[in-house]
């Protein structure tokens, strides 16, 4: 496969070029922020270090391209960045449904971390299911503060596709009509295998062209490390298989560029400050 300045490989030249100093001196930065609120009685210090660990999760993703060896990404310091990721939703849920008091707060800008998370973490999707339809189930009905803004959740694609996903998943019918292109002829052809893999296509373009737009809310993959891995196509295979399907052969770029992206990410070794975030949690009556 010819890759010469591919979208993909634009973006792996970015990530190999930054130096190894670099990613130690923003990582030092982190640590220093997180204990620093840690040990603070701030009230606001929980949501401040779900931000921190979701920033360092960002960085063990770039890390894990930059130290990509024979088109494999790391996979333990992948593994990290996704871990990182899921703690850093965890606590922002967490303090939003049990701390916060500011009327402008919101779980608007955690709805397309956590739909990445559920396609690629299969050890986290129950709960990051359970989140995600927590978040969106009162954004017409909640009076005057929704936990999800309307007007965001009315222009999602990714999103819904993923809980439409899990409902097919869980025996239930997703209501295709409330689904937009590309991803909604993903589920149209699900039965049919060729078309399905070719609806993937599309959907696979989309993301690249996600990842790197610019608009007022966040798009999906617009950061690391979602922004180079097939979420969509994992999510799919996993749904297909557990329903007795063959999982689909999915002829694109995302797919193919680096040798592991279908490889399962195994779940990684709780990092120290996790263990410490939580116990702070669990000193203020939220034990996770």
């Amino acid at each position: 496969m010819n890759r010469n300045k591919s979208r993909l490989q634009k973006e792996l030249d970015h990530y190999v070029n930054i130096k190894q100093s670099s990613f130690d001196f923003m990582e030092r930065n982190f640590y220093k922020g997180l204990y620093e609120y840690l040990n603070s009685n701030k009230p606001r210090r929980f949501f401040v270090l779900s931000i921190d660990i979701g920033h360092l999760g960002v960085s063990f993703g770039k890390r894990a391209y930059h130290h990509t060896i024979d088109d494999c990404f790391d996979m333990k310091l992948m593994a990290t960045s996704i871990s990182l990721s899921t703690w850093a939703a965890v606590f922002e849920c967490e303090f939003y449904y049990n701390f916060s008091t500011t009327p402008n707060d919101s779980l608007t800008l955690m709805v397309p971390k956590i739909a990445n998370l559920i396609c690629c973490s299969p050890h986290w999707a129950e709960q990051g299911e359970a989140y995600l339809r927590r978040m969106v189930q009162n954004v017409y009905t909640a009076e005057g503060h929704p936990d999800v803004i309307p007007e965001f959740w009315e222009e999602r694609r990714f999103e819904p596709f993923v809980l439409a996903c899990l409902d097919l998943q869980q025996g239930r019918s997703p209501d295709l009509s409330q689904l937009k292109a590309p991803y909604r002829q993903v589920l149209e052809t699900f039965d049919h295998a060729s078309e399905c893999a070719r609806a993937l296509k599309d959907v696979c373009d989309y993301h690249l062209e996600q990842s790197q737009a610019r608009s007022d809310w966040p798009e999906a993959f617009e950061s690391s490390p979602f922004n180079l891995l097939p979420c969509e196509v994992k999510l799919v295979n996993r749904v297909r298989q557990s329903l007795g399907y063959e999982p689909l052969e999915v002829d694109h770029e995302l797919v193919h560029f680096f040798k592991n992206s279908m490889t399962e990410i195994p779940p990684a070794p709780e990092l120290p400050i996790i263990g410490e975030i939580r116990e702070a949690f669990r000193q203020a009556g939220v034990p996770l």
